[in-house]
C-alpha cells in the first residue's frame, strides 16, 4: 500500500497511513487514515484513492475473466443514443 499512499502524499499533503486489525472470526479489518488540510481535496480524490487500493489488494480477483466479459459487451452506437452533435 505504501506505493499507493506515496502517489497521493502530494495530493493530499500528509502521507496517509492504515492500520491493520484482526476480527474474533479471523477475519482482518483496515483502518485508512487520510488527512489532509482541505477536507474538499479529500472528497475530490477518495474514490480514486480506494479504487487504487482495491486494485492492488484484489487484483486477481477484479481483472479475473475480463477478456471475456469485454468480448460480451454489446457495441454501443453514439447516434442512437443522440449524443453525437
Amino acid at each position: 500500500l505504501m506505493n499507493i499512499f506515496k502517489v497521493y502524499e502530494p495530493i493530499f499533503g500528509m502521507l496517509p497511513d492504515y492500520a491493520v486489525d484482526t476480527t474474533r472470526f479471523g477475519r482482518v479489518r483496515i483502518i485508512l487514515y487520510v488527512k489532509s488540510s482541505n477536507p474538499i481535496i479529500i472528497l475530490n480524490y477518495l474514490d480514486s484513492f480506494l479504487r487504487d487500493i482495491l486494485f492492488t489488494l484484489y487484483p486477481d480477483r477484479i481483472y479475473r475473466d475480463w477478456e471475456k466479459y469485454q468480448e460480451n459487451l454489446i457495441e454501443t452506437n453514439l447516434k442512437d443514443e443522440g449524443d453525437e452533435k
